[in-house]
């Protein structure tokens, strides 16, 4: 297992040396991939998957952002709406590595988790399905603790929100088909990491963490006072929804 991590972190580091590593944005990439390749593990060694498995989760995590450093260098943007989808790029980007020491369908396995990671699979693979969850999984947590520390912060001058985005969070929907257009549309997008998150041992962090209360208060100061209501509001019901184990929501 460390033979092998060591390998992937020396392509990996190897890979991002090709881009400008003195723009914080491509910094704050390259932390982030290595905390989710982390939190993939252990999810998986959560989940009592076979050694195997855990090294393949650990790639998907390291390897399931590479589309950004590229994404980057060509629009000078992480929004994927006004460049590219990431996902399949970083599917692209993954053909630069050699990952000879797994077997064709290992390689594709962990190929269409990264391809898959944002968006839905409507494949039959089992392990593809798996591998995404665990990338999905991960990446939430881990944006929810950026979030939640006040990392994240919000750049828009509009008051308001979109009320189809409004009405998608309140049913712990995937927001990612959606465009942040205020204030308030930010903060939901960014506060719908908390319910992305669905392995047990990962919301039992999240609720003894207090998140849920540390992400609203860092972003009220943001609105006024109209929009905290309805910002207030809205992530009560969804945290009722997420506690409640019988509900069945949408997140695919």
């Amino acid at each position: 297992m460390k033979d092998l991590v060591q390998n992937i972190n020396h392509q990996f580091f190897t890979f991002v040396l090709q881009y400008d590593t003195s723009n914080d944005n491509i910094i704050r990439k390259i932390i982030h991939s290595t905390t989710v390749a982390d939190m993939c593990f252990t999810i998986a060694c959560r989940l009592n998957l076979h050694e195997k498995n855990r090294n393949l989760a650990y790639l998907c995590g390291i390897l399931h952002d590479t589309g950004r450093f590229e994404q980057w260098k060509r629009y000078q943007t992480y929004n994927d709406k006004v460049s590219v989808d990431h996902g399949d790029l970083s599917y692209e980007m993954i053909q630069k590595f050699d990952l000879s020491m797994f077997t064709k369908s290992d390689q594709n396995a962990v190929r269409l988790a990264v391809k898959y990671h944002t968006k839905p699979y409507t494949g039959s693979d089992e392990r593809v399905k798996l591998f995404r969850q665990i990338i999905m999984n991960a990446d939430a947590y881990a944006n929810v603790l950026n979030t939640a520390n006040g990392s994240q912060r919000i750049i828009f001058n509009q008051d308001g929100y979109t009320p189809a985005l409004l009405d998608d969070f309140m049913n712990l929907k995937l927001l990612v088909q959606h465009t942040a257009h205020t204030k308030l549309d930010r903060a939901l997008m960014l506060t719908a990491n908390l319910y992305y998150v669905r392995y047990d041992f990962l919301k039992e962090q999240i609720l003894q963490n207090n998140f849920f209360n540390a992400i609203t208060q860092n972003f009220l100061p943001y609105l006024n006072t109209a929009d905290q209501q309805v910002y207030l509001d809205a992530v009560k019901t969804v945290r009722a929804r997420y506690l409640d184990p019988s509900y069945i929501n949408n997140l695919n």
